[in-house]
């Protein structure tokens, strides 16, 4: 029996080169739909780089907490949450009309906490809090300002406009706002969840 085709040639180099035929189609097909759902989304980044970007109709999922709070305001951490959806316009109304910083400050600040953000488009990102001061009120973050009783919120450093919010999105930082109402939303935020039994993630 010929091992050979009618043109002469070999019947398994045929076959042979159908399967490189068949590899080379389907890598040809599966390598753009592996870009666009892998490398592309890496490319573009976050879902947004200002929290003036991200609005209450964009996010999906919204998880808050608030640490360190005792030696600062006095008041107690807000331990994590997920947010309700008619809590989102409240929690993120703080953080609008920040001013941008040029670059990363060299001391960020005390850590105030954070808030974890989904999108409805299934993007994910991380808004850092921290406190700073502001720069016309010569308030420094020494122990000897933040040293006294717990309960501190009678304390001058803590009227509002002494400190100011600073928000790190990314690699983009901003200052402004007020930290107290930050916490203030996040607070009532907390208790709305907890009354409706949002769980923690």
């Amino acid at each position: 029996m010929s091992n050979s085709t009618a043109d002469g040639r070999p019947a398994g180099g045929r076959r042979v080169g159908r399967r490189v035929t068949l590899v080379a189609l389907s890598l040809a097909v599966l390598l753009p739909v592996g870009l666009a759902v892998g490398l592309f989304p890496l490319l573009r980044g976050g879902p947004f780089d200002s929290p003036d970007a991200i609005h209450p109709a964009d996010v999906a999922w919204l998880r808050v907490r608030l640490l360190n709070r005792p030696g600062l305001d006095g008041g107690e951490d807000v331990k994590p949450f997920v947010a309700n959806p008619a809590d989102y316009a409240a929690l993120l109304a703080p953080l609008r009309g920040l001013t941008p910083l040029p670059e990363k400050p060299a001391v960020p600040g005390p850590w105030l906490g954070e808030y974890r953000i989904h999108t409805v488009g299934g993007r994910r990102s991380t808004m850092m809090l921290y406190w700073t001061k502001r720069p016309d009120t010569g308030q420094e973050f020494a122990p000897a300002a933040l040293a006294g009783p717990a309960a501190l919120w009678g304390r001058q450093e803590l009227v509002p406009g002494v400190f100011a919010l600073r928000v790190q999105v990314g690699g983009k930082w901003y200052d402004g706002g007020q930290p107290l109402a930050v916490i203030a939303a996040a607070e009532a935020a907390a208790e709305a969840a907890a009354a409706r039994g949002t769980p923690a993630r």
